[in-house]
């Protein structure tokens, strides 16, 4: 079946929109209180790395629809992690020193989060039934 032009044009508009209100939540969430003056920054960061999983994940998939968005669990934990550090950094919080140790959280974390992913997905499909390959799973 061929794909539509219309159809995938007007669906990423539509999840553009969608996916930077998103980001615009998530960044004043994240980023509230004694770090809002970093809102912005955190508002490109938010949007350019969910255009580039995006792009990563249109371009390597098979599968004709996909619906990229970021974890609003994760959003949930990194407010509250943003908010001990507010309190434990005190007024050295609001500057770039805080913005750096909360970016750092935030990498870290996503590293960690798609290591575990990595190593659940490849020892999980190591074990899924291959043409050519007997199953042992029946």
């Amino acid at each position: 079946k061929p794909k539509s032009v219309l159809g995938d044009v007007s669906l990423g508009i539509f999840k553009g929109i969608d996916n930077g209100l998103w980001a615009y939540g998530f960044a004043a969430i994240i980023f509230a209180g004694a770090l809002s003056a970093f809102m912005p920054f955190m508002l490109v960061i938010l949007l350019v790395g969910w255009a580039l999983m995006s792009l990563f994940t249109g371009l390597t998939s098979s599968v004709r629809v996909h619906l990229v968005n970021l974890d609003e669990q994760a959003v949930v934990i990194l407010s509250t992690i943003a908010g001990l550090m507010v309190v434990k950094m005190g007024p050295e919080a609001a500057t770039h020193t805080g913005l750096a140790t909360m970016l750092t959280i935030m990498s870290l974390t996503s590293l960690t989060l798609a290591s575990q992913w990595w190593q659940t997905a490849t020892a999980t499909t190591a074990r899924w039934p291959r043409p050519g390959r007997p199953s042992a799973v029946r």
